[in-house]
């Protein structure tokens, strides 16, 4: 996995952070979309999440930290776009035979985060 994110400051101490994200994996040994009779009796799955594939994701996150005094220490406002798009070609050394459908998604996310 190769992740980078720039933390860039804009007015009043807000930051904006856009960021991208590439990751990669090989089929496990014990994976298998299929089975047949002979396989049976010894350790399989058939879970797609153990095939060969690779994820190209990126998005734009907005932040902003506000110190407090007092019970509260800090609160944390964020609020994210992300999109995801996610092949079995995008493995490392190309598995054009992927063994599921490829997909892609958007998320939207939002958090306040507070330490006391």
């Amino acid at each position: 996995m190769v992740e980078t994110s720039w933390h860039q400051p804009i007015v009043n101490e807000w930051q904006v952070i856009p960021r991208f994200r590439y990751y990669t994996q090989y089929e496990a040994d014990f994976y298998s979309a299929i089975f047949d009779g002979a396989s049976m009796g010894k350790h399989y799955s058939s879970d797609y999440r153990l095939a060969g594939f690779g994820t190209l994701g990126g998005g734009i996150k907005l932040s902003k930290n506000f110190v407090m005094r007092g019970l509260v220490k800090d609160i944390k406002l964020q609020a994210a776009f992300d999109y995801f798009d996610r092949k079995a070609s995008y493995q490392l050394g190309g598995n054009d035979s992927g063994s599921f459908e490829d997909y892609s998604f958007y998320m939207i996310t939002a958090s306040i985060n507070v330490k006391f």
